[in-house]
């Protein structure tokens, strides 16, 4: 520009000095915009399950069985470093009690009769859930991010398969076997689960609060992203006086912003 009259040269500054704040602002903007994308993942949960003091026999806690999620995300910035992630997704809990060996004794057989009984009961739970966890990118540069909020659910349905198992003595076969239909894995991956639907017995609605860490990368053009939540039952589901339960799950999900 050594070469230009000075007019131009102060015509050309003054272009510059005015679009440098605009295209400032249009990479903001770019980066802070509300993004749609979709998540799924695995669910490793239970429905705790505690009996009052009042029943008189003693509490079993379900072991935490394997289950999934999928839903479509929704990320409002609120300020710089803090956002909004909510959305609509589906999430599955999935618990398994074990009652067993029980040696049945009498009056006459105090050690025992020599026979044994087993109880399984797989269960698992479907919901349809709005999260709204509040996050923060502590290291934007990096793609670093916490989250915690709450989450409501409305419940789906209560699949189930119960086995009972009566046995005489250490070596003949089980002599009673009862077991629920068991359809086509619906309700729970990675495990036969029945068609009989209890959700009679529980609220249809559940409320939760989630924890997240995850970290944020570019995919092709989008932002991709992994999550660990945790998400922790608030509210007592059974509809029982002698029966309190809650949900817990741990998750790992994957998944895609626009």
């Amino acid at each position: 520009m050594n070469g230009c009259s000075p007019l131009f040269r102060e015509v050309v500054c003054g272009i510059l000095i005015t679009a440098a704040p605009l295209a400032s602002h249009d990479a903001v903007a770019a980066q802070a915009r509300v993004r749609v994308g979709w998540e799924a993942g695995l669910n490793q949960s239970k429905v705790s399950w505690a009996l009052t003091p009042d029943v008189g026999l003693p509490e079993y806690e379900p072991a935490y069985r394997l289950a999934w999620s999928a839903g479509v995300t929704l990320d409002v910035p609120l300020a710089p470093k803090l956002s909004l992630a909510t959305g609509v997704r589906y999430i599955e809990y999935g618990s398994l009690v074990e009652f067993g060996p029980v040696k049945v004794t009498t009056a006459d057989h105090p050690e025992g009769t020599g026979e044994v009984f087993y109880f399984d009961l797989h269960q698992a739970w479907s919901y349809l859930a709005i999260p709204a966890q509040v996050r923060v990118r502590p290291f934007p540069a990096r793609g670093v991010f916490l989250g915690f909020g709450p989450e409501v659910g409305y419940l789906l349905s209560v699949r189930e398969r119960s086995e009972f198992d009566f046995t005489v003595g250490n070596g003949p076969p089980a002599l009673q076997h009862l077991e629920a239909a068991v359809a086509r894995p619906e309700a729970q991956i990675f495990e036969k689960v029945g068609t009989l639907d209890s959700q009679h017995n529980y609220s249809p609605w559940n409320l939760m609060l989630s924890g997240s860490a995850g970290c944020e990368f570019p995919f092709v053009g989008h932002i991709s992203f992994v999550e660990a939540r945790y998400t922790h039952g608030l509210v007592d589901i059974a509809k029982n006086d002698a029966v309190k339960s809650s949900t817990r799950g741990f998750e790992l999900l994957l998944g895609v912003r626009w």
